[in-house]
């Protein structure tokens, strides 16, 4: 699920505001995120939680891909000094991000920095959530859209010796049992 909107390296991320949300009373605050792409001019509103959605989304999607690290340590108290210092950390993750040519085409990666809505974002990233990692090799991303697997000759010698043992325990395996 790759996107083509964002193909150069021209693209930058920006976190323009930081700001502590009350969300009423029987709920605990929380910080929020306004993110502006450069060069295009999005603005995206994103809780903190979110950007360790995303990463945990990316990781799961791409894991053969080095996906930027973020703390992972949600602060209770959400002092001034605290915001900026993670606003500083989340702008390095989605630069990080968009420097890699496959994570920076990944359709979460581009909804993440372009549904203005907070909660918009969240209900189309549903199925990502949910979704299960990989399972074959056909299923890998990567930049071509093809998995290539190849194996020097002492390795495909190995797997050729290992699937014929195989088979001979399997003869084994009918003649006694």
């Amino acid at each position: 699920m790759e996107t083509g909107g964002l193909d150069s390296g021209n693209h930058r991320c920006e976190i323009v505001e930081a700001k502590v949300v009350n969300p009423g009373v029987f709920k605990s605050n929380y910080s929020s995120y306004f993110i502006k792409t450069i060069p295009e001019g999005w603005v995206a509103e994103r809780k903190y939680e979110n950007f360790l959605t995303l990463r945990s989304i990316l990781c799961k999607m791409y894991p053969g891909y080095i996906v930027p690290p973020i703390s992972s340590k949600v602060e209770k108290k959400l002092e001034k000094e605290d915001i900026d210092k993670k606003k500083h950390y989340l702008q390095l993750f989605l630069n990080d991000v968009m420097a890699n040519p496959i994570l920076r085409k990944a359709n979460i990666f581009h909804m993440f920095i372009s549904i203005p809505s907070e909660k918009e974002y969240e209900m189309k990233s549903k199925a990502y959530i949910k979704s299960k990692p990989p399972k074959y090799v056909q299923d890998y991303r990567t930049f071509e859209g093809i998995a290539r697997v190849s194996f020097d000759t002492p390795l495909a010698k190995y797997c050729s010796q290992l699937a014929a043992g195989n088979t001979r325990l399997k003869e084994l395996y009918r003649e006694y049992f």
